[in-house]
């Protein structure tokens, strides 16, 4: 794509950064967080590792998912839409868990759909921005984990610190940040190069109405439904245990 830069693409570059720093934000804040945590739950910082795995297996799983359905299905904007309000619903989670296993779970949910995100918004830019800004404007856009890191360390030492409000507000917090950022990404066309491969303009009006209908048609239905009643199950279900 050759052409010059302009206002869309500064609005999209800003989206990206946000995306990146939403995801930064509700990865940092269980280290900055681990002593509130580990407390709460009255396990020890070797069991909190758990949560690690959690989050990269759900990492794994979401990047491998999202990247099919990314290039086969919904397109890019749907899925950098959908994937950021899967990483606001399960940061809210990680804020409202019970016990440790509810917390894993909230975890491994923010891994599926943090790689996601991310993924869109690498392909968003690799396909929109002209030839030769391209690389600046990846690269800048990571610069997203930096406000991440520091918003993470903000929340930890003011509201969510345990003389004020306690860990939890951390990552309802950070809920609240990631809607702005979805707010801002509602102004997100869908990719020229996308709508030539399928050659359906009706993608340009992408919602999340129609990537939830999507998942529970034809053959992804029955996946779909028992992928929900198992994680639903699993995550409260501990809240009994």
């Amino acid at each position: 794509m050759e052409g010059k830069i302009n206002k869309y693409h500064i609005i999209l570059l800003i989206t990206v950064f946000f995306g990146w720093a939403v995801s930064a934000t509700d990865i940092v804040l269980n280290a900055f967080l681990i002593n509130q945590i580990t407390n709460a739950f009255h396990i020890s910082d070797a069991i909190f590792g758990i949560i690690g795995i959690a989050f990269g297996a759900g990492d794994g799983l979401g990047g491998f998912l999202f990247r099919r359905i990314n290039d086969l299905r919904w397109g890019r904007k749907l899925t950098f839409l959908t994937t950021l309000v899967g990483v606001m619903v399960f940061t809210a989670l990680t804020g409202l868990p019970v016990n440790f296993p509810m917390y894993v779970i909230s975890r491994l949910g923010a891994g599926i759909f943090s790689d996601g995100e991310m993924t869109a918004g690498w392909v968003l830019l690799a396909e929109q921005i002209p030839t030769g800004r391209r690389s600046w404007f990846i690269s800048i856009s990571q610069g997203g984990v930096a406000v991440g890191y520091f918003l993470a360390d903000t929340f930890a030492g003011t509201f969510a610190s345990p003389s004020a409000l306690g860990w939890r507000a951390g990552f309802l917090a950070n809920a609240l940040f990631g809607l702005a950022a979805y707010l801002i990404r509602l102004e997100i066309r869908e990719s020229p190069l996308w709508s030539r491969i399928i050659q359906v303009k009706a993608l340009e009006k992408a919602s999340i109405r129609q990537g939830i209908s999507e998942i529970f048609k034809g053959c992804y239905k029955l996946v779909t439904i028992l992928a929900f009643i198992g994680l639903s199950a699993a995550f409260f279900a501990t809240a009994f245990s």
